[in-house]
């Protein structure tokens, strides 16, 4: 009750999550799955947040953003 969530346009399919990536601050990295071999995009850091998934009420999908 009360709890945050992410929203990100499109699907969980288009996302990637990886914790404490090297490189970064300790926490949950966001990641736009590029498309074939075009790289991944990082698009947001939750500091010190840990086990996450994109497919539960932690992040909520639909729409474009511009």
């Amino acid at each position: 009750a009360g709890e945050d969530a992410v929203q990100l346009a499109g699907t969980a399919a288009e996302y990637l999550l990886t914790e404490n990536h090297a490189g970064l601050t300790a926490g949950t990295a966001i990641w736009k799955a590029g498309a074939g071999t075009d790289a991944d995009e990082l698009i947001g850091l939750l500091n010190n947040v840990t086990g996450l998934d994109l497919n539960d009420e932690s992040f909520v999908f639909g729409g474009v953003f511009a």
